[in-house]
């Protein structure tokens, strides 16, 4: 028996991490929109995790 079946189960706790990315042309043309538009944020980090947080809660109503 492995040590993790006995603990229980909660969800994790958040922790910031830097992350490099690369995006093409076309990828940087849809931050500078959606930075315009700024319904996601107006930093290129919180707009990248913002879109990824909605995506993830779209994904979470589907599947109900």
């Amino acid at each position: 028996m492995m040590a993790d079946e006995n603990m229980p189960a909660r969800p994790m706790s958040p922790r910031p991490a830097k992350v490099m990315v690369r995006f093409d042309q076309q990828q940087r043309k849809l931050l500078d929109f959606l930075r315009a538009e700024r319904k996601f944020g107006t930093d290129d980090g919180e707009i990248i995790r913002n879109v990824v947080l909605d995506y993830l809660k779209q994904q979470t109503k589907r599947s109900k």
